[in-house]
């Protein structure tokens, strides 16, 4: 093993080398002795110490050893040990803030100079070897998530032809026989298509790449939303579903209503897959805060009488890739990541979950709850902190069933187009469709032939460009990842050298919130995610209308 590196800074010239004959004769290697800053800072580059013995006081330097040992901790990565002969609490505590490896204070022994040095090198290859380890994991993460995305990117551009072809499919004459096949396709494509979501979810969790929004939603509309989605598989199993909220909470919370949505759904869907008949009810209620800029104490429960959960299976009800046995998993279905997925968010919310059933609990309930004891089914329970929005108003006492209007558009439309032939009459646009797909390419274009559109075609970003150079087009529905050039770049270079303003859709398989991000940032008006529905087309040709309507130039 070759000995340890080690630059002596000293301004004493005799202590410096009386210094450097000790370290020699514990068998280190001096690497040079000097007695000013800037040649401590040339002698580092020079010959890379592994280790420097600074001298705090450097009499005639312009800094002095604190100053030049921060410098060597920030850009070289260097331990420093102080040597001096200062034990001032004002020069010590100035001293602990470069983050020193040690002190020595004049007069030291050899005994003490070879203990301060192997421990200052010890904690430094330590140090060494957790950033290793912590940069390794980091780019493992990003590796997982890059993985993760770019495989939900190549499963949902072929469902979207699938889940295209069939919709297209569906609203054609059919036989009977024929219409219950298209049902079946589109019910695998969908069920697909959940499962690629959740583990997107799953991974982006895990990765700590989920990040919360914070703005304002209505409860009620979430829930009567989720009902209204949910109702004709609750019929079919002749299940009542219905839901009430306290009357005293306000209406309107800030946070994130995409998560809290996804949250519910997925336990009030659970509810309705282990419960062969009976009934589901949602119940809020809360505690008000005592202060309003405090927020409101929210706890949700979603109660069933289905067929419960045994005691031994409640312990791992919220572990990923899980269910609660065997058994479960063959009859029901399901990859067994919904309630960690659930129990994550809730706690990215800042609150926790728990589960009741047989009068066992499982979960992380809070202290002061206490269980019903129910001998039927099971109760899911979280509870989250939310913020009342400034303008809203006391939510409705009375119980509510499944008849509620959904929850408004993200893009609050004032009113939203009809999926007819004649459109492309009543709103005509000139329309450059861009898709380097060739089945997404003509699952696109029959939509919007079928609406009356006749697009142009472009496969690259290279050829919407020279497209848009020839032609003026009111809406561009521009791919992200294509060959040649991809759809970002393209939309880049139209907002800085195109002389008027097409209206681009990020039409992308690429579904994580940066890929959005990355999408607006360049330029383009919306985003459109594949695999999209007719519907989801319209709307995006909505937004447009109404946008020229409010504010015809840009």
């Amino acid at each position: 093993m070759s000995a340890n590196k080690i630059l002596v800074v000293e301004d004493e010239v005799i202590t410096a080398r009386v210094i450097s004959e000790e370290l020699t004769a514990l068998g280190y290697m001096v690497t040079d002795t000097v007695t000013s800053d800037e040649a401590a800072l040339t002698s580092v580059s020079q010959n890379a110490p592994d280790l420097v013995l600074m001298d705090i006081i450097l009499r005639g330097s312009p800094q002095d050893g604190i100053a030049i040992a921060t410098i060597l901790r920030k850009e070289f990565k260097i331990p420093v040990i102080y040597i001096t002969a200062h034990t001032d609490e004002a020069t010590l505590n100035r001293a602990k803030i470069s983050e020193p490896f040690g002190f020595l204070v004049k007069p030291f022994d050899e005994r003490d100079l070879r203990v301060v040095i192997e421990i200052a090198m010890y904690k430094h290859q330590i140090e060494g070897q957790l950033a290793k380890a912590k940069e390794d994991a980091e780019a493992a993460t990003r590796a997982k998530s890059m993985f993760l995305a770019n495989m939900s990117h190549e499963l949902r551009t072929p469902m979207n032809g699938v889940l295209g072809s069939t919709e297209l499919l569906a609203a054609t004459k059919l036989t009977t026989e024929q219409q219950n096949l298209v049902q079946i396709i589109q019910h695998s494509g969908n069920t697909l298509l959940g499962i690629v979501n959740d583990i997107l979810d799953f991974s982006k969790i895990e990765a700590g790449m989920m990040t919360l929004e914070a703005r304002e939603f209505v409860l009620e509309d979430i829930l009567s939303s989720i009902c209204k989605l949910l109702n004709k598989q609750a019929q079919d199993k002749q299940i009542q579903l219905n839901y009430a909220i306290a009357s005293h909470l306000p209406s309107k919370f800030i946070g994130d209503s995409t998560r809290m949505y996804q949250i519910l759904l997925n336990l009030i869907d659970n509810a309705i897959k282990f419960t062969p008949s009976g009934h589901i009810a949602i119940a809020i209620s809360g505690q008000c805060p005592n202060h309003e800029t405090e927020p409101y104490q929210l706890t949700f429960a979603v109660c069933d009488t289905g067929i419960g959960i045994q005691q031994e299976y409640l312990a791992k009800l919220f572990q990923a890739f899980t269910q609660a046995d065997d058994s479960i998993s063959r009859r029901y279905g399901g990859t067994g990541l919904g309630l960690a997925i659930t129990k994550r968010l809730v706690e990215l919310m800042g609150g926790t979950i728990w589960a009741e059933s047989g009068g066992h609990v499982g979960g992380n309930p809070p202290l002061n709850w206490l269980p019903t004891l129910s001998s039927q089914g099971s109760i899911f329970y979280f509870e989250v902190g939310l913020l009342a929005s400034s303008t809203t108003t006391p939510s409705s006492p009375t119980p509510s069933t499944t008849t509620q209007t959904a929850a408004p558009d993200v893009c609050e439309l004032k009113y939203e187009l009809k999926i007819d032939a004649p459109m492309a009459e009543k709103f005509p646009l000139r329309i450059l469709l861009v898709e380097d797909n060739f089945f997404n390419r003509k699952i696109a274009s029959i939509i919007l032939e079928k609406l009356g559109y006749q697009p142009d075609h472009a496969s690259n970003g290279l050829e919407a460009i020279a497209a848009i150079q020839q032609n003026v087009y009111d809406l561009v529905l521009m791919d992200v990842q294509m060959p040649e050039m991809d759809g970002l770049t393209a939309t880049k270079l139209i907002r800085r050298d195109i002389n008027y303003y097409p209206w681009i859709v990020a039409m992308t398989a690429d579904v994580l919130p940066e890929d959005r991000q990355a999408c607006f940032d360049v330029g383009m008006n919306d985003y459109l995610s594949k695999p999209f529905k007719v519907q989801d087309l319209v709307r995006i040709f909505s937004v447009y209308i109404q946008s020229k309507e409010s504010n015809p130039t840009p």
